[in-house]
């Protein structure tokens, strides 16, 4: 492999060792979710099941399963990330497991900061109907130029490519 960059130093970056006692927590808390998850299936499985729907389906959203789909993310992923943690070693107690949560909040704050911003464009955008002007605008003036179908959609194709070689972010497009 070659590096991005020959002056880029690693070494004192991360330590990116794993050592067999977190490759016994990994397999550990792999078990553990596979646990939950089979759990999670053989109460799903009855007709009957509380998790079900009234009229028995699972994917209907009157379904309790798909009401608590986020509460089922969180503990799932929690679960297996406190059984990993206390597995390796990494928390040794109450207070190692809160400073782990306090880290991970600390670098997430940027990013709601921005998504905060981002659903005040959205609503602005939304209640304007700009969306709808520009669309119709486009659809006209497309429209004026009297171009062959082909044609106008090879120039659509081309402007999205553009539009992706300049706008380089998957969640801004």
């Amino acid at each position: 492999m070659y590096p991005l960059d020959e002056n880029l130093e690693i070494e004192n970056d991360v330590n990116t060792e794993i050592f067999s006692r977190e490759n016994k927590a990994f397999y550990f808390a792999s078990f553990v979710l596979l646990l939950m998850t089979v759990g999670l299936v053989l109460a799903l499985l009855p007709e009957d099941s509380l998790l079900r729907a009234p009229d028995g389906t699972l994917a209907s959203f009157k379904a309790p399963i798909m009401q608590s789909i986020v509460a089922l993310i969180f503990i799932f992923t929690g679960g297996v990330g406190v059984v990993y943690g206390v597995a390796s070693g990494k928390f040794k107690s109450p207070k190692d497991f809160t400073k782990s949560m306090e880290d991970m909040t600390h670098t997430l704050v940027q990013l709601v900061v921005f998504y905060f911003f981002a659903a005040q464009f959205l609503y602005a955008f939304n209640a304007s109907q700009i969306g709808a002007l520009l669309a119709v605008s486009g659809a006209e003036f497309l429209r004026s130029l009297a171009l062959p179908p082909q044609l106008t959609i090879f120039g659509i194709i081309f402007f999205v490519a553009l539009l992706n070689l300049i706008i380089t972010s998957a969640s801004a497009k």
